[in-house]
Order: structure tokens, then sequence, then C-alpha cells
């Protein structure tokens, strides 16, 4: 009240709309709705001093507001709303003109976020809050942030280079110096720590193909398969043997069928219905009039039942025979698989089966019942033979992940280079994560759960 009493005695009144409104929202504390309905004020009459400094006043309010969400979001360690709370008010400050607005919020916002995020790197570690770090840029979005994101961005990256270096420093084996490798590039470095060789085969294996009716490329299929496995490492030279033999047969036959097509139709019919039909009829009454009594009536209508001829309608089905020729295709396959993994495993053989028969069937259509004519489509060779080449390439993938397994993955796991081995081919368990968290002091849950890490 104070603030309008003074204003009042300071400048000429004005009957502007704009600033009733203004005023009326600055008592209610919405500061920025007032500064929208001053800025109106002005733009209706720009020599209104009244409404500048009203304004003026309501952008200080506005802007003191902001800064103070967040100081109470800063001091609650609540630092994504304390962020989004201070850059607002860095962007009003911007347009309105005042350099410098929330200097001091900032400094203290920073400190304490830098504060609250090197404690939770020490205690988690840092690829536990990788999400926390991809979303800085997002949640800090003004100029005025750079050095903030910078600030926290180190943070991490530091965090992430210390359990790196120690890593580096223990590693003595293949499979924890792959995962060294893929936790240190999360960092964005790229180390070769000194270590063995993986003991692993060459992406190119030699593949034997004795697939008879085959008519695609079934080694370049196997091989795509057994480089997608674990046990296929881009820098080794050993190569390992894989063979395909079987056979692909599809069988076509036609023959002459009759066939029904069947839909449904909308009849009327008529029928009797009892209604109430209104009528009308009089209702006589008397009354006193002078010294005698008068009469008189009046119309009522009433209703009776009548029977009455009804339209209605009711569905019949339909159907109709015609002629047609059933195509058949009997599709069948049995092709050996086997992958020699010696001396790191035993041979895998699997075998893939299959056996359908498709039919199609070509006629003319039945136009009265929405029966468009066909032409049987059915699978050719080629296509039954792309079939069974991806269904090949997803069970031997799905078989040697399977072998990896049984190979590396028996519990107990005795170290940290028996579950990284374990872990390398994509099948992790919370035991295997357990020691490998302790190893390097954090979450390594997003790396192993890649199969060979993501590298």
């Amino acid at each position: 009240m104070l603030r309008l009493v003074t204003l009042v005695l300071l400048l000429p009144c004005s009957c502007s709309l704009a600033l009733r409104r203004g005023n009326a929202l600055y008592d209610e504390r919405d500061f920025l709705g007032a500064v929208a309905a001053y800025d109106d004020a002005v733009a209706e009459d720009p020599d209104d001093t009244e409404a500048v400094a009203l304004r003026d006043e309501a952008r200080t309010q506005a802007l003191g507001a902001l800064l103070q969400q967040c100081t109470d979001a800063t001091r609650e360690r609540r630092f994504a709303d304390a962020a989004t709370a201070l850059g607002k008010a860095f962007e009003l400050s911007d347009t309105w003109s005042r350099p410098g607005t929330g200097t001091v919020e900032f400094e203290t916002l920073g400190t304490a976020w830098l504060e609250d995020l090197r404690a939770r790197l020490a205690a988690r570690g840092p690829l536990s809050l990788v999400g926390e770090r991809s979303g800085f840029r997002a949640l800090l979005p003004h100029p005025r942030f750079a050095p903030l994101i910078t600030a926290l961005e180190g943070e991490w990256s530091a965090a992430v280079t210390e359990r790196c270096d120690a890593a580096l420093a223990s590693v003595r084996s293949p499979f924890f110096a792959a995962l060294t490798t893929a936790y240190c590039r999360a960092a964005g470095r790229d180390v070769t720590p000194s270590a063995p060789e993986l003991p692993l085969f060459s992406v190119s294996p030699r593949v034997e193909d004795g697939v008879r009716g085959a008519s695609g490329p079934w080694p370049v299929t196997l091989t795509q398969a057994f480089g997608d496995s674990p046990w296929a490492w881009r820098s080794s030279t050993r190569h390992a043997s894989m063979s395909a033999s079987g056979q692909l047969e599809v069988i076509y036959s036609d023959r002459p069928v009759t066939r029904t097509a069947e839909w449904t139709v909308t009849v009327p019919y008529s029928t009797t219905r009892w209604a109430q039909v209104p009528y009308t009829t009089y209702q006589y009454y008397t009354y006193p009039c002078g010294r005698s009594v008068c009469s008189g009536s009046r119309p009522v209508t009433q209703y009776r039942s009548q029977p009455q001829q009804v339209t209605e309608y009711r569905t019949e089905p339909r159907s109709q025979a015609y002629a047609a020729t059933e195509s058949r295709a009997e599709l069948s396959a049995q092709v050996n698989l086997f992958v020699d993994l010696r001396p790191h495993a035993t041979v895998l053989g699997t075998v893939l089966r299959e056996q359908k028969v498709e039919l199609g069937f070509t006629h003319g259509g039945v136009a009265a019942a929405g029966l468009a004519p066909g032409h049987a489509r059915l699978p050719s060779k080629a296509e039954w033979d792309t079939r069974m080449r991806k269904a090949a390439y997803e069970k031997l993938v799905a078989a040697l992940v399977a072998h990896w397994r049984d190979n590396y993955c028996n519990p107990p796991l005795a170290d940290a280079e028996a579950a990284a081995r374990c872990t390398f081919g994509g099948n992790s368990q919370p035991d295997d994560r357990r020691l490998l968290d302790a190893a390097f002091r954090d979450d390594v849950s997003t790396l192993v759960a890649q199969p060979r890490f993501g590298l």
C-alpha cells in the first residue's frame, strides 16, 4: 500500500485500463503479469511516466522473486530447479537491460552444485551419473552458464579419468583390459592397455558352403553371424572354420477347388406392432353461475393401444460357391551348421529345421460378397532362401552367444578377469557386475550390457 501511495503523490493519475490491470496483478504478486500489463500501458502512451515507473518496479520484483526461488532451491539441493529459475532471470535481465542480475546467486549455485556432484561422483561413480552429465547443456542454455557447464563436465571427466588411470595401472589380463578400454573411452580417452591380446578369432572365418538348393550368399550370411558374435575380434588373425550343409526345397502344385464366399445382407420386412395412439375426448364439468349451476366441457387427450403395420430390418446370411485354383507351396529346409572354435572352445553344432505349407488362391471374385479377384502369391525359391538365411543368422548368433555362456559364465567366477570375460558376450549378471563395479569403483552396467562392451 505504501508503494501505491508514494507513487500517487509523486505522479499524476492515469485512468488506463492496462495500468489498473497491472496494479491488480502486482497486488496479487503476479509480477510478470503486471509487467506485461504495464507494457501495454506504455505502448498506449509512451509518455506515461507513471506506467514506466510502475513497470520498472514490477520488473525489479519479478527478478527478485526468481532469484529467491534460485536461492531456496540451491539451499535444498534442487539444482535443476535453481538453474531453471536463474536461467529465466538471466533471460529477463537481458531483455530489460539489467546487467549483472543474479551474479551472487550464480556463484552460490555453482559452488554448491560442484561440491554436491564431486561427492556423488566419489560415492557412486561417474558412469552411474552419465545421464545427468548428458543433460547439463540442455538444462543450462543461457550463455552465462557456460563456465558452470565447463566446470561440471570437468568434474565428471576428472572422475572417469581417475578411475581409468587406476584401472590401467592394474591391467594384466585381456578381457579386463578390453573393459578398461571401453571405460576410458567413455571419458573421451583412447587407451591401449598393456595386456595380452584377446583369445578370439578374426571376423572373417573360413566358410564351407554345402547347402543344396540354395540360391543366396550363404557364406556371407554365416560370416556376418560370426562377426556379430562375441567370438570375433577385428584385430585377431586366427580364423575359425565354419560349414553349412543340408538342403532347401520348394515344391509347387495346383488344383481346381470350389470355395464359398459368405456375407450378410439387410432385408426389410413388415410386421405388426402395438402402439399407443392418442385420441381426443371431452370432460364435462359444472360450476355455479349466479342462482343456478352451469355446465361446460373441455378436450382431453388420452391414449389407446392399436395395432400398426411397420417396416423393420433383419440380417440374413448369404453364400455363393465359386471356382478357384489352389496353389500350394511345400517349403522345407534342413541346414547343419558347424563352427570349429578350437583351441579356445569346443566345436559348436546346431541345426536349422523348417517345414511348412503355404496356400494361395486364384479366382475371379464374387462382387456381391465384396470379394475382389485374387491371384495366388507364394514365396519363390529365392524368397525361401532369403527367409532361411535370416533364420540361420539368428539361430547361429544365439547359439554362439549361448556357447560363450556355457564356456565362460559358470559360477562362481573367480575374479574381475573372469567376470569381464563372461560379460564380454553380453551376458551380464548381478554377481558379475559386483566384481566389476568393485574393480572400477563405478557402475559399469551400461558397458557390460553391450556385447563386446560396445568396442
